[in-house]
């Protein structure tokens, strides 16, 4: 069994800041101290925290939305499915 994971955060920063550092492989890598590869464009892998998180990007809207599904090291998750920056 799958289960879904429902976060909101509120960050000092644009949409657009967030956004780029959510979607760029080495602004994640350094701001989360771990190896990072994402591809910046849907249905574009990506790997996060050194590999322990990997999926898939599934809706991108640059500076709105970042939407993924992905899995971690304890199975089958849904990754923000709706990361929205307002």
């Amino acid at each position: 069994m799958s289960a879904a994971i429902h976060q909101e955060v509120d960050f000092k920063a644009t949409p657009e800041r967030v956004y780029q550092a959510l979607t760029d492989a080495k602004q994640f890598s350094a701001f989360s101290g771990l190896p990072a590869e994402i591809h910046n464009e849907a249905g574009g892998a990506f790997k996060c925290f050194g590999g322990q998180i990997k999926g898939r990007m599934t809706e991108l809207s640059p500076g709105k939305r970042s939407s993924r599904r992905g899995m971690s090291l304890c199975g089958p998750r849904a990754l923000n499915p709706w990361l929205e920056l307002n």
